[in-house]
Formats: structure tokens, sequence, C-alpha cells
């Protein structure tokens, strides 16, 4: 996917869908700066691409947004207007879909943790 004049982003899987289009799976497991997935989201979309974003908790509320104390607070995808604000679940419909990423191998599971637990910010 073109992100820029000289630069490029390879998705993490390509899939070819049954109508014989490309689609792209972004398995996420720790938050980007807000810069880089605006980039990468706005390729795909100039690119009229299907994507899923299977994703750590962490970033599937950065980029679908998150309950807070003033009501929802949408996250970098409604931002840019490829899902509609608001909700506990937006990511269910269009050509971006956000997911909470599911793991059934014991030993994945142990390495997605380590990896998450190596980049977690203090707080």
């Amino acid at each position: 996917m073109p992100v820029g004049t000289r630069a490029l982003h390879w998705p993490d899987l390509v899939l070819v869908l049954s109508d014989g289009t490309l689609g792209a799976v972004e398995v996420e497991l720790t938050p980007k700066a807000p810069g880089a997935l605006r980039a990468n989201l706005r390729a795909y979309r100039q690119a009229g691409r299907r994507v899923l974003y299977p994703g750590t908790e962490p970033v599937v509320r950065q980029l679908q947004g998150s309950a807070g104390r003033s009501g929802w607070r949408d996250g970098v995808v409604q931002e840019m207007g490829l899902l509609p604000p608001g909700g506990p679940d937006p990511g269910t419909v269009g050509p971006l879909s956000v997911r909470q990423l599911a793991v059934d191998d014991p030993g994945v599971a142990r390495q997605v943790d380590r990896h998450v637990g190596r980049h977690r910010r203090p707080t």
C-alpha cells in the first residue's frame, strides 16, 4: 500500500476475497504512534481495500475508541471517517473491521503476552 511518495506499507497478511479483490490483515499487538496508524489507514482508504485489524485490547481502544467518564471517546479510525462515530463496537461494518485478537494456541498466547509486556508503557 503506498503511504507516501516514496514509502510502501506491507500488510501482515494479504487475502484474496471471494469476489477476487485483495484484502489485508493487520495484526497489532501494541499501540502505534497515531501518525503511523493514520498513514497506514489512509493508504488502505485510497486503495479501496478491505482491512481487518485484530489487536490486543489497548490497540482496539486506540483504533475504535472506548467508553470514558463523559461517554464514548472515538478512536483513530472514527477521526479519519473510516468507521461511524460512537458505540462500543463500531468496527463491524464497512471496509474496515477492528476485532479483539483471539489466540487459541497457548504457546502463541505466551509469546503475545511476552511481547506486549516488553512494550507496555509505565503508568
